[in-house]
């Protein structure tokens, strides 16, 4: 593994340049996540210094790019709140953040019918909201006056039923695992709505369906909702006895990360892997080179696992 990690860190330092994606899945900010754990791990320098120098190069023309979490300022800002809180950069996030921030209110009262605009958002406020434990400033002011607009508005949509469904007419899961995580780290901000959002989703049709296991451990793991629904409360429970194994006594969080993404095949790089670290297109967190790095740091350091975080979307 430590060879394939090498290659990969060698491959990633040649072409990080040439990328003209400064988003978190597919360019710079989750390139330097991959580089700040490669110099945790390796003690070495270098890759921390190429880190906060790709980290730099983020904040320019932030206003002309797009305000999604794969490409645009959404999933940077959720970058660089991931690297704060974490401990890899040093500084105050609602000042480094405070243009995005100002960005992602505009787009939460400017694009209501937007459902995905609205959900890239909400995962944006969830970070920063994270981070605002003790602070009773301006700034943490509007982040949850901005929560409590998302809301708001994903009640909306509820009642008018704006959410995309699958094939067999169950609300989307990715729509459903979104929402949950959202209300169930920002609920106490306004829990009556929150509540109320919590049963649409419990009403929906074949909602066992709906929620995946690994949103279904995350809530079991923080407690939060969970313990405001009984009945979301037996679903992730039963989601959780019959969906998962421990391995080698881990918790089950990061034994369900383990499962569905380690380095199958006896942690050999598969062929589809290969052709990714031949090609100068995957180089990003999600699907690419960094984040088959960050898969191999987590399979020699699991308390890293929150990474995962980033892409589950």
């Amino acid at each position: 593994m430590k060879n394939q990690l090498e290659h990969i860190v060698e491959k990633v330092l040649l072409h990080c340049d040439e990328c003209n994606d400064n988003g978190l899945w597919f360019g710079k900010t989750g390139i330097a996540i991959f580089l700040f754990h490669y110099a945790k791990q390796t003690k070495d320098k270098q890759y921390k210094e190429k880190a906060e120098e790709l980290i730099d190069l983020l904040y320019t023309r932030i206003d002309t790019i797009d305000k999604g979490i794969p490409n645009g300022i959404a999933g940077i800002g959720i970058g660089i709140e991931y690297l704060v809180q974490n401990g890899f950069c040093k500084g105050d996030t609602d000042d480094i953040l405070e243009d995005f921030d100002i960005i992602l209110r505009e787009t939460v009262v400017c694009e209501i019918h937007n459902v995905k605009s609205i959900l890239n958002s909400a995962k944006y406020f969830k970070y920063r909201i994270t981070n605002q434990t003790n602070k009773n400033n301006t700034q943490s002011f509007h982040i949850k006056f901005s929560i409590i607009q998302v809301i708001d508005i994903l009640y909306e949509f509820f009642h008018s039923g704006i959410f995309p469904k699958s094939t067999d007419g169950i609300m989307c899961s990715e729509y459903v695992d979104y929402i949950l995580d959202f209300i169930d780290e920002t609920y106490e901000i306004y829990p009556v709505k929150a509540s109320k959002i919590i049963d649409h989703i419990l009403a929906l049709p074949n909602i066992k369906k709906g929620i995946s296991l690994y949103t279904a451990i995350k809530l079991l793991k923080r407690n939060k909702i969970l313990r405001h629904s009984n009945r979301l409360y037996d679903i992730c429970m039963n989601l959780h006895n019959n969906g998962i194994l421990t391995v080698n006594g881990f918790d089950d969080l990061k034994s369900y990360i383990m499962q569905q993404l380690y380095l199958k095949n006896n942690e050999n790089i598969s062929n589809n892997d290969l052709y990714k670290l031949n090609n100068t297109s995957y180089l990003g967190l999600k699907g690419g080179c960094a984040g088959l790095g960050m898969l191999m740091l987590t399979t020699l350091e699991p308390s890293i696992y929150t990474w995962f975080d980033l892409i589950d979307l």
